[in-house]
């Protein structure tokens, strides 16, 4: 029993309210909000994956490369660059419900100019892009007249196209020549920005709600496209077109590099915008796709194993080789077409590139490679590890991101310090 004599212990101290960020003085960050639904969230991604690139730039290359033989790089670059990238990126946003260039930031303090960099890239696409969706507008509103003017009275698209819509010059030296600019496109600008500015002034809120036309209106005009296309003269020679492949356009790298490039096009990787979508995601939306954030750092096939006894669900095994081996592998060949491609004899409008030009553009391509590869001979970034490594496990811990085996496994534990000696 215990001592009466004994003075009693002090009564616990009361916790103060405050948060730690209060305590510190530093200020708590804002719950990032969330899509309304996951459908909105479905609309929105998708409404992103299909635009004036489907309808405009597609068909193009399709021609430029052998028709229907265009098809089989399209489709393999699809599987092996397009949907791995496509997922990790939408799960390294929702793991760490950042944007690109904080998200790379966890992973490791030099990735941050990636992510930079994409964002960059979409801002400047955003620029261009607006300046399209002008052209549309303008398009638009002419072909609500009784007779369009690209087709009355002699006047041909390319003449309209050049004199009415653009105000064209001949020249630098020429500027006004057709008088001031268009007061049709300017305003129409100003139309697409305004109603840009409208769809995501609330965030994800406002931008979720739109996507519910956005998303669902270009399929129905892709619809309408082909059912007007199939009744136009001479469908039938462009039908034949796409049976009848040229298969010899496959042995040489512009194929490859332009399914490559309508692929990560049309899928926004590699600009911030799966990353951003993502981040508005709950946590536990979908774990299986967060397996892509982490597969080259953790092991592939220890992490999907990890993953299948936490949620009893399989990671595809489709989706492990490609994590591991596919798109790295898919990387090295089109790195090399890149490369053949440089040093091509190139001409523009006559002019034939010089030597420097070749430089300048295998530094362009060589330098930032190098940069990130060293990087990977670097200690992880401390906020996305759990355990810090020490410095002699660096290199150990390089070779168990790059083995896709348990073995690898068995090297991360012992990197991080579980089984190091």
């Amino acid at each position: 029993m215990p001592d009466p004599s004994a003075p009693s212990p002090p009564p616990p101290r009361q916790q103060s309210p405050r948060s730690d960020a209060t305590l510190t003085g530093a200020t708590p960050p804002p719950k990032r909000s969330k899509w309304n639904s996951r459908t909105e969230f479905l609309l929105a991604t998708v409404g992103n994956c299909v635009g004036v690139g489907n309808v405009w730039r597609f068909p193009y290359l399709c021609y430029r490369n052998g028709g229907g033989s265009f098809l089989v790089p399209y489709f393999l670059a699809l599987l092996l660059l397009g949907m791995p990238l496509f997922l990790l990126e939408l799960a390294l946003g929702q793991r760490f419900e950042l944007g690109a260039t904080h998200a790379y930031g966890k992973l490791h303090r030099r990735f941050r100019g990636v992510g930079a960099a994409g964002t960059l890239m979409a801002y400047v696409c955003l620029w261009y892009y607006n300046v399209i969706l002008a052209w549309t507008v303008v398009y638009a509103a002419h072909s609500l007249r009784p007779r369009v003017p690209w087709g009355a009275d002699g006047v041909d698209a390319e003449r309209f196209w050049e004199a009415q819509v653009l105000h064209e010059s001949s020249g630098f030296d020429d500027f006004g020549e057709r008088g001031p600019a268009s007061a049709a496109l300017f305003f129409a600008l100003v139309l697409s920005w305004t109603c840009l500015f409208l769809a995501t002034r609330h965030g994800v809120h406002s931008a979720g709600k739109v996507a519910y036309v956005a998303a669902t209106a270009p399929y129905g005009i892709l619809v309408l496209l082909v059912i007007r296309g199939l009744t136009l003269r001479g469908a039938a020679e462009g039908l034949k077109f796409y049976v009848r492949p040229d298969a010899r356009k496959l042995a040489t790298p512009r194929p490859w590099l332009d399914a490559a490039n309508q692929i990560v096009y049309s899928l926004g990787v590699g600009t911030g915008q799966m990353i951003a979508f993502g981040s508005y995601n709950p946590a536990d939306e979908d774990v299986v796709a967060d397996s892509l954030a982490i597969a080259h750092v953790y092991g592939a096939r220890r992490f999907a194993d990890d993953v299948r006894k936490a949620t009893g669900r399989a990671v595809p095994r489709f989706f492990l080789f490609a994590w591991s081996w596919g798109t790295p592998a898919f990387c090295v060949l089109l790195a090399g077409a890149s490369f053949q491609s440089a040093f091509a004899d190139s001409t523009y409008e006559g002019a034939r590139s010089t030597a420097s030009a070749k430089a300048i553009g295998f530094l362009l391509m060589v330098g930032p490679a190098c940069l990130m590869a060293g990087g990977a001979f670097e200690r992880p970034s401390p906020s996305y590890c759990a355990v810090e490594k020490p410095a002699a496990s660096v290199e150990l811990t390089a070779v168990a991101a790059a083995s896709p085996t348990k073995g690898g496994g068995r090297l991360a534990r012992a990197a991080s310090g579980a089984e190091f000696v």
